[in-house]
């Protein structure tokens, strides 16, 4: 089955024959399968659970996962369109930077994403565009890159900023993307002010720019661990360390646990319940269902998250017990400890 952005490309497959084609942060679905017999070329994803989804190819694409990709020769280029503006701006920049001159960028995204005002971002890369079709509550941009524009330069794209944190000074680094990119959420801000003391092995779940493993490593001084299915914020959380003076235990990219070994003798998180423009629990869920099994005896979960989620419930159906550490009408940290 085909995604609602894939249905609307696909209306327009013909022009997708006998190219090398430049696929970027597409949908798991059965696009590959569907595109021209004579399309070929790379799919390029940054996030590390849709490319774990993907298994193996089709043959005639390769299978590409990174923060960015410096490529050139494309003779296509289909970008589906993120929420975040900053992101969308890198992944126009990034792709358009890939093609051969005189080729065609193809932009795809969903309206309530923001999609329909995407052209004034596409006009900062290729000032001559069009939309050409719209369907499935999505839309589709042509624009032809010519000139091609120099190659991205990763530094380019980093925010550097600095925090104090309970008369800590944190110096921070992110990239467009990461959650909370440019500054401190405020229900992170309020999980660290109110973090239990920590000792052993601590993994950062989900951990954006780095900020609660790199305020625990600095406070306490346990073996951090990092991990984050993005891999724009494996390499965020790899510029705030090194910022700091810091080396990680251990910085994987992951889809939750499967790239996570353990055990250890905290796990904290933040964790995600957004993904794209919907409300999305499975991460969360799989955290504190999973937690317990790469937890040592007496090893804690500390989450935040907002209020009026359930996860003190959950907590407590998986640990026995939860502890909440603090609590208001916005957030609530929650600590669940194994036997």
């Amino acid at each position: 089955m085909l995604a609602p952005m894939s249905q609307l490309l696909m209306r327009h497959a013909a022009q997708l024959a006998d190219r090398r084609l430049l696929l970027v942060n597409p949908p798991v679905d059965r696009l590959l399968s569907e595109l021209p017999a004579t399309a070929s070329g790379t799919l390029f994803d940054q996030r590390r659970s849709a490319y774990r989804e993907r298994g193996v190819p089709d043959e005639r694409f390769e299978l590409r996962f990174g923060p960015w990709l410096v490529d050139s020769g494309f003779g296509a280029a289909v970008v589906f369109l993120p929420r975040e503006k900053q992101l969308v701006r890198l992944l126009l920049r990034m792709s358009a930077a890939c093609l051969k001159p005189g080729s065609v960028l193809w932009v795809i995204g969903e309206n309530r994403a923001g999609a329909k005002s995407a052209g004034r971002l596409i006009a900062e890369v290729c000032p001559e565009w069009e939309k050409v079709d719209a369907a499935r509550h999505c839309s589709l941009f042509r624009a032809v890159v010519d000139p091609v524009p120099k190659a991205i330069d990763p530094s380019d794209w980093v925010r550097s900023w600095s925090v104090d944190v309970s008369g800590m000074q944190l110096q921070l680094r992110s990239l467009p993307g990461v959650f909370s990119h440019g500054e401190l959420d405020p229900a992170t801000r309020m999980l660290l002010e109110h973090l239990p003391p920590l000792s052993g092995d601590v993994l950062d779940f989900g951990c954006g720019c780095g900020v609660i493993g790199l305020f625990a490593a600095l406070r306490d001084e346990p073996r951090v661990h990092f991990s984050d299915d993005s891999a724009l914020a494996i390499e965020a959380t790899r510029l705030t360390l090194a910022a700091n003076g810091l080396e990680p235990a251990g910085l994987v990219a992951s889809d939750a646990f499967d790239e996570i070994d353990g055990p250890y003798d905290a796990i904290l998180s933040n964790p995600p319940f957004h993904r794209g423009v919907g409300t999305h629990y499975e991460a969360a869920q799989e955290l504190i269902e999973c937690a317990p099994d790469f937890l040592r005896p007496g090893g804690q979960l500390v989450v935040v998250a907002n209020a009026f989620l359930d996860y003190p419930r959950r907590i407590e159906q998986r640990f026995g017990e939860c502890e909440t550490l603090v609590k208001d009408r916005r957030f609530g940290v929650y600590l669940g400890r194994t036997p």
